[in-house]
């Protein structure tokens, strides 16, 4: 096995581990956290969300920006993996902060490093290969995100500091 199949297999694990437990534990967590906001503050991150995440996906766009922040990948998941640690156990008593916190750490998540992760596998992988191997990946996810519902049905004495203690645990795999 080479290294992009080996990156390829882990990809698989990892992003079906984080679907996994996204789907377990996001029922006691956002059932906790959405009773403490008012629809005021859920709208404005909605909206801080969506304009960073445009303004940032525009800037991904470029080739020269993915090829300068692919050195810095690492560093950046990093910050990723601090932002949730905070946001998940430091910052429980104080929901706006950290729903502006993970909505951060879900900005660089989703649009930085998994743009970058992808921007690899693209330029390693091409035509009917790629389509497989995003299909696969895609599947993997909606599978584990049907297991973590199923899961979340049945362990229903997942209080919420156990839910944010697997979450992060969960975040620190990513890396």
């Amino acid at each position: 096995m080479n290294k992009l199949e080996l990156y390829m297999k882990l990809n698989y694990i990892t992003m079906g581990g984080i679907t996994l437990v996204e789907s377990l534990t996001a029922p006691t967590i956002s059932l906790h956290f959405m009773q403490l906001l008012d629809k005021q503050s859920i709208a404005t991150v909605i909206t801080f969300q969506g304009l960073l995440m445009a303004g940032f996906q525009t800037l991904m766009s470029k080739e020269s920006v993915r090829n300068k922040l692919r050195n810095y990948l690492f560093h950046i998941v990093v910050f990723e993996l601090i932002l949730c640690t905070v946001a998940n156990l430091v910052m429980t008593e104080m929901p706006s902060i950290r729903l502006y916190i993970l909505t951060f750490a879900s900005i660089i998540g989703s649009v930085f490093i998994y743009t970058l992760f992808m921007d690899i596998i693209n330029s390693k992988v091409s035509g009917t290969a790629l389509t497989t191997y995003q299909s696969k990946l895609k599947s993997v996810m909606m599978w584990c995100a049907a297991l973590g519902g199923l899961c979340a049905i049945f362990y229903t004495q997942c209080d919420l500091m156990t839910a944010l203690y697997i979450k992060n645990g969960m975040a620190g795999i990513d890396v």
